[in-house]
């Protein structure tokens, strides 16, 4: 978003012309031009800091951007070797799509109609494949009542998108002003497929803060 501020111009020529104005009025006898001229002073005086808090900061009180860094954006990525592929051996990427899906329907059609069969025909002489994950088309009207119901599926359907457990999975995330479904509760990790991978979801329970279903699959 840009805004457009206009400056204020301040001019000095009313200034000028007023301050020639008292220089060649006459003075009258008896009267102080002097002590009408000059402005009060005004005393300002120097305000001491508050003094910072003392009483230990809480999980609750932690913004969650430094959550993020603290427990997942520093971890290190371990460099994996691509596994050999047979002559003629196809290799399937799973791509998953992460938006709020009520802003986003036309870069969603565009992506799976266009960009994506475009990349595929690119690729298809190194016999590699995307498949879009599009959940706009796999989520139960059952399943959009419930916070653990919809992350279950959303974060089991992201783990699906790992070539191999140790890869992080193909991820493809859209955004716009909306910030998506603010979840009520987490799941814990065991409820999840693997939940080898959920300990960060567990350590985010602790902390009682509220993040959309988007946020949610962004960090895993």
């Amino acid at each position: 978003m840009f805004s457009l501020c206009k400056s204020k111009k301040t001019s000095n020529s009313t200034e000028g012309r007023a301050d020639d104005c008292k220089n060649t009025q006459p003075k009258v006898q008896g009267s102080s031009s002097t002590a009408a001229e000059e402005e009060p002073s005004v005393k300002t005086e120097e305000v001491e800091p508050a003094d910072e808090p003392t009483e230990p900061i809480s999980l609750k009180d932690v913004k969650f951007n430094e959550w993020l860094d603290e427990n997942l954006c520093n971890k290190g990525s371990e460099k994996i070797t691509p596994a050999e592929r047979g002559v003629g051996e196809w290799t399937e990427i799973r791509l998953f799509l992460s938006s709020t899906f009520i802003d986003t329907q036309a870069e969603r059609d565009k992506l799976i109609k266009v960009v994506i069969p475009e990349i595929n025909r690119k690729m298809a002489p190194h016999f590699i494949r995307v498949i879009p994950v599009d959940l706009r088309w796999g989520v139960l009207a059952e399943e959009t009542k419930s916070c653990c119901d919809i992350q279950k599926t959303c974060l089991n359907q992201i783990d699906n998108c790992r070539l191999n457990v140790k890869q992080t999975p193909w991820f493809l995330g859209l955004r716009t002003e909306r910030y998506g479904w603010v979840q009520g509760e987490m799941m814990a990790s065991e409820g999840f497929e693997k939940p080898e991978f959920y300990d960060w979801i567990d350590k985010l329970r602790k902390t009682d803060k509220t993040v959309s279903i988007t946020s949610l699959e962004v960090c895993h």
